[in-house]
């Protein structure tokens, strides 16, 4: 790690963790505070960013942080007015996640690479520009983040600015690149949002657990362990807001638990008010798999309840009917939101069978695969699709807890809720038939979004398992003592996680994040950019001038001169719902000797360079024909004049226009 990623991921924990100071009263509450405070710096960050653009303040370090150290303030205060020792013994459950997030720094930057390393893929695209534009403008709205690629129509167009405002803070605080700040930013959210969580969903989904304090390590330490997330959405996609969301599931779900337990319900349902705000911020579209993990929950609770008023013989059977009904209707329910989301975004008339046909929606798994990918704990990777083997004993360990929570009725619902996100993975990932497609539309039938849910319940299982193995064996074998236990229970978490990461599925992971992250070294492969080009677009500061804008084709690596060169491209994202002289631009800029229209845009612009490679990112397509007339002009002499290469990237001055 380089100085200035360690500068921004330490800055980075320290955003995520510190609203959390706020409700840290001590002892058992901590946990909470703590797991709570990465929504809440979430929930901040979003808040002020549509707030300031309303009021026309800039979203900078030095307007945001005012607010946070605001906040720690008054949380000191409140601690120095009442301080409360904690009698727990912490230090077990301190190591472990310290552990856990070195654990998952180190096996994330394996794929990542350098520090400074960024996913050539589709969706880094718009997240790369986006952090940059944040981070130029001071506008970190999510009312109009989305007009950088759809300018001028979508100014009402909610797109979720949680992650671009946290790399753009760590960027213009600590004065790294976004290149570095988005890794950064990938790191702090599994050290500070991920593992906190998945700790705090542990206690609270096994509150009689005798041995609460080895739970909470060993459920630190295991959530580092699963190939499907944190490390999945890190290859695939690269989906940072998604990988954002996803990262507070399991605080957000144990609020829900406390909140309906009535657990300090004013503290509780405050929290998961901020937590719903947060993942609205982070990415709306993770709350789907929410209502997957939750709807058994609240099944449980209402069944429960009727019992509890009534009396067992009295309200069996409306129980059930209740029951079964709630269920029917949460089934009934999903589709209906996709089909009505399918009606809202597309054509009312066209059938579910042309819809969702291609990437990642494709099936190309056979059903026993799917099923044994997803209880196995190996995913498909990107971007070959190919499936890496599973990881046997962290498996063995899940099963063990499920297994368990069959036995204890109160915990039936998690184990409904891990089958209803396997059977969606199985959907997704084995069938293209209508059904597969409606019942997992709402993840766009995306097997890597379902796969990355699954440890969100896989975790807390896997340390409920893995402690319960372990008081059973040490005591079938005589040793009652707590210290032996403990040190058995250690071994097989140990084994366990050591197994899972440094075992196959977790390397197949990070070999395809290499692969996503590394840029070939003379355009032998199909890539978005190449050594060449990199090299050219870091330099590309000392050229253009500062407010200049770059033309170029962004599937040839023109939409990476902002968050790379730190110069606005005229096309920030690979495609777009682009303006007048935008459109103008991309298909007629080879005629800007014959039409004065093409001049006009390019002024109206402020674009005064064109950037171009021989990369292009796979065969683009219609899509990438769209900008054909930026390819043209390459070769129309006296348009544009060389002013940089690198091999077979190069910048050009747009003489024509002058």
């Amino acid at each position: 790690m380089t100085p200035g990623l360690i500068l921004a991921t330490v800055a980075g924990i320290f955003l995520l963790v510190l609203p959390g100071a706020a409700v840290l009263p001590s002892g058992r509450t901590r946990l909470l505070a703590v797991a709570s405070a990465a929504p809440l710096s979430v929930a901040l960050l979003g808040l002020l960013g549509v707030g300031y653009a309303l009021v026309g303040v800039e979203f900078r370090p030095l307007t945001v942080l005012p607010v946070f150290a605001a906040i720690a303030l008054a949380a000191i205060t409140a601690l120095l007015m009442r301080p409360q020792p904690s009698r727990h013994r912490n230090w077990p459950l301190l190591a472990a996640a310290g552990l856990a997030a070195t654990a998952s720094a180190a096996i994330l930057l394996s794929g990542i690479g350098a520090g400074s390393s960024v996913s050539l893929s589709y969706d880094a695209v718009f997240h790369l520009s986006a952090s940059a534009a944040v981070l130029e403008s001071g506008n970190a709205s999510s009312l109009t983040l989305y007009e950088i690629s759809n300018p001028g129509t979508a100014a009402s167009d909610f797109y979720p600015a949680g992650w671009h405002s946290l790399v753009a803070l760590l960027a213009g605080g600590t004065g790294v690149g976004i290149p570095v700040a988005t890794n950064a930013a990938t790191l702090a959210v599994a050290a500070a949002a991920w593992i906190p969580g998945v700790v705090l969903l542990t206690d609270t989904l096994f509150p009689g657990f005798s041995r609460r304090t080895s739970l909470r390590a060993a459920a630190a330490l295991l959530a580092s362990c699963f190939a499907a997330f944190p490390y999945l959405l890190v290859d695939w996609g690269t989906l940072y807001p998604t990988y954002l969301a996803y990262s507070l599931l399991p605080a957000g779900l144990a609020l829900l638990l406390l909140l309906l337990r009535g657990e300090r319900p004013l503290l509780t349902g405050g929290l998961f008010g901020a937590w719903l705000v947060a993942e609205i911020f982070a990415h709306p579209r993770s709350l789907p798999t929410f209502a997957v993990l939750a709807v058994p929950l609240l099944v449980n609770v209402v069944v429960a309840t009727l019992v509890r008023m009534h009396g067992r013989e009295k309200t069996r059977n409306r129980a059930r009917v209740l029951a079964v009904s709630l269920v029917a209707g949460a089934i009934v329910a999903l589709p209906l939101a996709a089909v009505s989301l399918f009606r809202f975004f597309d054509e009312p008339g066209r059938p579910i069978s042309d819809r969702l046909n291609g990437g990642p929606a494709r099936a190309n798994q056979s059903v026993t695969d799917a099923v044994a990918q997803a209880v196995g704990l190996g995913p498909v990777v990107s971007p070959a699709e190919s499936p890496v083997p599973p990881s046997l004993l962290l498996a063995a360990a899940v099963l063990l807890g499920l297994l368990l929570c069959l036995r204890r009725p109160g915990l039936l619902w998690i184990v409904a809720s891990w089958a209803a996100l396997v059977v969606l993975y199985v959907c997704a990932a084995s069938s293209d038939a209508d059904a597969a497609k409606i019942l997992t539309g709402l993840w766009y039938k995306d097997k890597y979004r379902l796969m990355a849910a699954i440890p969100v319940l896989a975790a807390p299982l896997a340390a409920f398992g893995v402690l319960t193995v372990a008081t059973a064996s040490a005591r079938l074998l005589g040793r009652r003592a707590r210290n032996r236990i403990r040190a058995t229970s250690s071994l097989l978490v140990a084994a366990v996680a050591l197994s899972s990461w440094f075992g196959p599925s977790i390397g197949g992971v990070v070999s395809a994040t290499r692969t996503v992250f590394t840029a070939p070294e003379d355009g032998a492969s199909a890539a978005l950019v190449d050594e060449d080009a990199l090299s050219l677009l870091a330099r590309m500061d000392d050229v253009v001038p500062d407010g200049d804008l770059v033309i170029g084709n962004p599937w040839r690596g023109g939409a990476l001169t902002w968050p790379l060169g730190d110069r606005e491209p005229v096309f920030p994202h690979l495609t777009g719902d682009w303006d007048a002289p935008r459109v103008l631009i991309a298909q007629r800029l080879d005629a800007a000797l014959d039409d004065p229209a093409v001049c006009d845009a390019a002024r109206q612009l402020g674009a005064t360079f064109v950037f171009t490679t021989d990369e292009i990112l796979g065969d683009g397509g219609d899509a990438a024909a769209f900008y054909s007339g930026i390819d043209r002009a390459i070769d129309v002499p006296g348009i544009m004049t060389e002013v940089a290469r690198e091999g077979d990237a190069a910048l050009y001055r747009l003489t024509a226009c002058e």
